[in-house]
């Protein structure tokens, strides 16, 4: 860290303090943040509050007890990568296994359907609107699978729901009579609710011991005095340093995180981008990079080590390094609950308000657009390979039929990478091995080629993590975003419409928003043989990089 910077954080610590900011979090008062709603989303602050304990025990006893082997989770975002890193870290080796289903992607929804028998496993459909499109979606999927086998009442004892109160989810639960029905606060946002019946539930529901991760959050949270400056509070400072290395344009948040914590770093990302990508502003979370000397890194770079080591900060080479203790199973719930205030500092040293999440909104709304009243979507004629530039430059027309090739194209889009930008990987694509091998070699070549950061997200599953940053964040970002055609048709049950067009759908209304938003965006519609043509793309990004060299690198440098 600079002397400068350092100065600004120290100055960060006084005002704080000054202003008594403990004291003013406690009392929930908005005015930490923009005085708008943030009050209505504190409730996160008293996990005690927020689950029984005991009906989690009575219910973790009767799954084990009825042997169930699988548990599928249908959620997105906060409703699924929170139970996804519980599982991750705390599951014990005997219980059922976990699979989380957060996407439309037919091919992945078929796989999770041949890896379980449905008879042993247990549907656990977490919304907090209860509305959501994706999870209602798979929820009437799978509940109708399952009554082609059994009595409906039969179906809804392999079901339980997780929502807030009044959503149509409720409604709909109470009629059938899922086996199970959990609540949540309505003052507790979706990324902020791991340590929350929609974290919780599926973590008992596979054995892991939710007392001592309530008690290791609860431990952090009495260090949090009224009276206690923020350099003696957990996460408060990380949040003061983190909101004002970011305020001064080191805001790429790169998280090294060991193999056995690949999940924190996952939901990391949906909590820092969701709650900070906004207003033009925020932090960048940067998960799965192929990692590269520190000193090879711009200053704009923080990076983020969970070294074993006690909490300190450094700068190596103009990059600021963090190094934080490494969490056990013991103090899962402290770290989970450090990062939580960490962010919401953060977002008041921006000037924002860390607990809504306006730009995700606006994609969903295209999606429906899309989608139509006719809840159908029409099959849209495919007549080149790449789409881009919804002016009419690139887009489905015949500017690309032979006035252009493919690897005009690409070097074209790549020169508009932005200096001290990003570059996203949006893949429309189920998450298999040969998949993520060839995106993660599209990254590695375009991060060592330009110098410029990467992220990778799978759609539409980054719609509810880093999409808000991707629209309403710093416009920085170049977008590449994959799709396909839906190879064999899986319809949605009681709809006119297929998980594909659906997906399809969620897709263009993506591209739809970032162009309104004048982001740079590319659409490369995979055709034929999906894992040949992706092969393909990222063969002619690699010789497009070749040929534009020494355009590049790209990585920012602050003033020192």
């Amino acid at each position: 860290m600079s002397v400068e910077a350092l100065g600004a954080f120290e100055e960060a610590i006084a005002r704080w303090d000054g202003r008594r900011g403990n004291e003013l979090l406690w009392q929930r008062q908005a005015s930490l943040w923009t005085g708008g709603s943030e009050s209505l989303r504190l409730g996160w602050l008293e996990p005690d509050r927020l689950t029984s304990l005991d009906e989690l025990e009575s219910f973790a006893t009767e799954i084990r007890e009825e042997q169930i082997r699988w548990v599928v989770l249908l959620g997105m975002g906060g409703s699924s990568l929170g139970a996804d890193l519980l599982a991750e870290a705390c599951s014990p080796s005997r219980g059922p296994t976990l699979l989380v289903l957060d996407s439309t992607d037919p091919d992945e929804i078929r796989s999770v359907e041949a890896r379980i028998e449905l008879e042993r496993t247990l549907f656990v459909v977490a919304s907090k609107s209860g509305t959501t499109e994706e999870t209602v979606s798979l929820e009437s999927y799978f509940f109708d699978l399952l009554g082609k086998r059994m009595p409906s009442s039969d179906a809804a004892s392999h079901f339980v729901a997780i929502t807030d109160p009044s959503t149509p989810l409720l409604t709909r639960a109470k009629e059938r009579g899922y086996r199970g029905i959990f609540v949540g606060a309505e003052d507790v946002g979706g990324r902020y609710s791991v340590l929350s019946v929609f974290g919780l539930v599926p973590a008992a529901a596979l054995g892991c011991d939710c007392r001592s991760l309530l008690a290791s959050a609860r431990a952090v949270q009495s260090e949090i005095g009224a009276d206690r400056s923020a350099a003696e509070s957990p996460g408060i400072g990380l949040g003061l340093l983190l909101g004002t290395l970011a305020a001064r344009g080191h805001d790429k948040l790169t998280l090294g995180l060991p193999d056995s914590l690949e999940a924190l770093g996952w939901w990391l990302e949906q909590l820092i981008a969701e709650s900070t990508g906004k207003d033009e502003k925020g932090i960048l979370p940067v998960v799965g990079e192929p990692r590269r000397e520190v000193s090879s890194y711009a200053t704009d770079r923080v990076l983020v080590d969970w070294r074993g080591e006690d909490p300190s900060a450094e700068v190596v080479s103009g990059a600021t390094r963090i190094s934080l203790a490494a969490p056990g199973v013991e103090n899962l719930g402290a770290e989970l609950y450090r990062w939580q205030l960490a962010t919401a500092v953060a977002g008041s040293v921006l000037a924002l308000n860390p607990f809504d999440q306006p730009d995700v909104d606006a994609s969903k709304v295209a999606t429906q657009q899309l989608v139509g009243d006719r809840k159908t979507v029409a099959p849209e004629p495919r007549v080149v390979e790449v789409l881009a530039d919804e002016n009419g430059r690139w887009f489905g027309g015949s500017a690309l039929a032979g006035a252009r090739d493919r690897s005009e194209v690409v070097r074209s889009w790549l020169h508009r990478l932005a200096p001290g930008g990003f570059f996203a990987t949006l893949a429309y694509l189920p998450r298999e091995p040969a998949f993520e091998d060839l995106l993660v070699r599209l990254r590695t070549a375009v991060h060592e080629g330009t110098g410029v950061v990467t992220t990778l997200g799978f759609g539409p599953r980054y719609l509810h993590s880093t999409g808000q940053f991707h629209k309403g964040g710093p416009n920085y970002g170049t977008f590449l975003i994959l799709t396909r055609e839906e190879r064999e048709t899986l319809p949605i049950p009681g709809r006119a419409l297929s998980f594909g067009q659906l997906e399809d759908a969620q897709a263009r209304g993506d591209v739809q928003v970032l162009h309104q938003r004048g982001r740079n965006v590319l659409q490369v519609h995979l055709l034929g043989r999906v894992e040949e043509a992706l092969e393909s793309l990222v063969h002619t990004v690699e010789l497009a990089l070749r040929e534009m060299e020494p355009s590049f690198p790209l990585g920012r440098e602050l003033p020192s």
